[in-house]
């Protein structure tokens, strides 16, 4: 069996899909805000300026724990790095594409590096190599009592 088609079948339990997945977009969104920055040369203390934020702010959004972006800071940040923010709804097969293909450019990034790369320096871990399909599954945030 395949990891795909291994994935396929744990996506049968709702909850463990919309875990695993909501766990790959953090990933992504950390890892693609810390690439950005890195190509092009900014320190996290330079995009804090250009975004109107303090440093801390700028480590937390591109540590790959962090859950409490929205898409209006996410705008933000693209407009300080000169890309263009996409946001859309894909079925399971576009999702299981999407990290097949994120997984082969962090294989590319990591294989034209020879130092840590952004993901293991987030973490403090050197990764040999490393695949989104490898995710766990994240908890959904506990639910607030409606008062």
């Amino acid at each position: 069996m395949t990891e795909r088609e291994a994935l396929r079948e744990e996506f049968k339990d709702k909850e463990y899909k919309y875990g695993y997945v909501e766990g790959h977009t953090d990933l992504r969104i950390a890892l693609q805000l810390k690439l950005l920055r890195t190509k092009r040369g900014l320190t996290q203390k330079r995009l804090a300026e250009l975004v109107g934020t303090q440093q801390p702010g700028v480590a937390r959004v591109e540590d790959v724990n962090y859950r409490g972006w929205t898409v209006e800071t996410l705008k933000i940040y693209a407009r300080a790095l000169g890309v263009n923010l996409v946001v859309k709804f894909v079925t399971d097969e576009e999702i299981l594409d999407d990290m097949e293909a994120f997984d082969r450019e962090l294989q590319e990034v990591q294989g034209s590096s020879s130092h840590k790369t952004p993901e293991a320096e987030m973490q403090g871990v050197r990764h040999k190599s490393f695949s989104p399909l490898d995710l766990k599954p994240v908890s959904p945030p506990p639910q607030k009592d409606k008062e």
